[in-house]
């Protein structure tokens, strides 16, 4: 029983190590950051998405998704309004780079 949970813990690892490194990059670096796996647990557990979206938000983080990967989000239970942030948020960074390269008054 031992060696299934060992390798239980080690492919939860691994997992959370590929969701975080293919979908999200880091702000300030003052708060840890959330990864999406944390996410889908917080999620499965019944944490407020408010509560969720403010530890996004204090992490600074910025998630990169395809829509694949957000579908299979709501399908792991993770609610609209987390999954439209983490939208939001690729969104916003992409919108400083184009002001940052033409200017605030592109169009």
């Amino acid at each position: 029983m031992h060696a299934t949970y060992g390798r239980y813990s080690q492919v939860c690892m691994l997992l959370g190590l590929v969701f975080f490194l293919s979908g999200c990059a880091t702000g300030s670096g003052s708060t840890p950051p959330v990864t999406v796996a944390e996410i889908v647990v917080w999620s499965q557990a019944g944490i407020p998405p408010s509560e969720i979206i403010h530890h996004m938000e204090n992490a600074g983080m910025v998630y990169r998704l395809s829509a694949a990967q957000l579908a299979d989000l709501h399908a792991q239970g993770v609610e609209d309004q987390v999954i439209i942030y983490m939208q939001q948020t690729h969104l916003g960074l992409r919108k400083q780079r184009l002001q940052a390269y033409y200017g605030f008054h592109w169009h």
